[in-house]
């Protein structure tokens, strides 16, 4: 159920990206780096992959495009504004969707959780919960779905 587009050469992440997330497993950052896109057969999920990240992307959507819409939220609120900073400079995202309101998944980068992923969604995107304890998990949930790997129904990654 998937649309995956090969990468047609293997380039880096760029250095903005690796420096604000220095820790990155070594099986996402080859994942992103392999694939030019790699979305649901309805178009309203999607794996951010290289493009996304370097701006060549035909996405309406940023790969950050989420912690933008938060310190938008955040508006003059200088301590919030930072939260939301703190929080995303510790949650890599990796899935976006549209499906079901604004959702998506990030590795988690923080100590005690590092690797894991976790899943968030509109309005609170900073209030998450684990759904899997590793990238590869996580994609081997997704390959039991239809097209969404939160769907609670059967092969999801949340059961």
């Amino acid at each position: 159920g998937w649309i995956v587009t090969d990468a047609k050469t293997i380039r880096s992440i760029p250095d903005s990206i690796v420096k604000r997330y220095p820790t990155l497993p070594s099986e996402v950052v080859a994942a992103i780096c392999s694939a030019d896109s790699c979305v649901s057969f309805d178009e309203k999920s999607w794996l951010l992959c290289l493009p996304d990240f370097t701006e060549e992307s035909d996405s309406a959507f940023r790969w950050n495009e989420f912690e933008l819409m938060s310190l938008e939220a955040a508006a003059d609120d200088a301590d919030w504004s930072e939260r939301i900073k703190a929080f995303w400079d510790c949650h890599f995202p990796i899935w976006m969707s549209v499906e079901d309101g604004y959702r998506f998944t990030a590795v988690d980068l923080t100590p005690d959780r590092h690797g894991t992923i976790v899943f968030g969604r509109e309005p609170e995107f900073e209030e998450t919960e684990i759904i899997a304890r590793s990238y590869s998990e996580f994609v081997a949930k997704i390959g039991t779905s239809t097209n969404n790997p939160m769907d609670r129904s059967g092969g999801s990654a949340a059961s």
